[in-house]
């Protein structure tokens, strides 16, 4: 078996049920393997502790980088103000030499952001 010795970093998009427990439950080392996540997240309007202890762990490893909300199920749990469905990129803070800058604009971005469903509406949001 031949390994990459060049690449010590991998990136891995996730899209699995039980994303909430890999990323609340899984070993430290784990979050050493990747230096980028595409994670697509399910049940954002459903809170437990089990995901905000998900994503608190992840945000201590990650920054976010992207996200985009998912306009495939009616509605998508607007009502609550966020989206049921999201995809939240991340890259891992110690492969970074900089401190990134935080981004105040609205999504989705033009020319970069594609809806999943074409005939859907578009899902805008920029609560932060």
């Amino acid at each position: 078996m031949v390994f990459n010795t060049f690449s010590r970093y991998f990136d891995s998009p996730i899209d699995c049920p039980g994303e909430w427990d890999i990323f609340a439950n899984c070993d430290e080392a784990y979050f050493n393997h990747f230096s980028q996540l595409v994670i697509l997240f399910h049940g954002l309007n459903a809170w437990t502790e089990q995901k905000e202890k998900a994503l608190s762990r992840l945000n201590e490893k990650y920054y976010i980088f992207h996200i985009h909300a998912h306009n495939v199920i009616p509605g998508n749990g607007w009502d609550s103000g966020y989206p049921d469905l999201l995809t939240i990129s991340y890259i891992r803070k110690d492969v970074l030499d900089f401190l990134p800058s935080s981004y105040s604009g609205s999504y989705p971005i033009k020319g970069l952001d594609v809806k999943n469903k074409s005939n859907g509406p578009n899902v805008r949001f920029n609560w932060w």
